[in-house]
């Protein structure tokens, strides 16, 4: 896992907006129970549960470790380039 720190202080569109984004954690605004696909996962699988729940993006997982994430751009470049077909 990836820690991308965010520097306090940084700017964040505004004091009052700031405030509130400095008092908030991950854990106040994550999704919960998220779901998973494997590498192996048939795209049609990954597409259908994209659609269905209204996503965006789900994370790889390989033995409990995150490998990477599909997204709806990568499925449609993937199509767009012939590597879907």
């Amino acid at each position: 896992m990836v820690h991308v720190p965010f520097p306090s202080g940084a700017p964040r569109g505004g004091s009052e907006v700031g405030r509130r984004l400095d008092s908030l954690h991950v854990a106040d605004v994550m999704s919960e129970a998220p779901i998973t696909v494997q590498e192996a996962t048939p795209i049609a699988d990954v597409a259908r549960a994209l659609v269905d729940r209204k996503i965006h993006r789900v994370p790889v997982v390989e033995s409990g470790a995150l490998v990477g994430i599909v997204t709806t751009t990568d499925i449609v470049r993937a199509l767009a380039d012939g590597r879907i077909g």
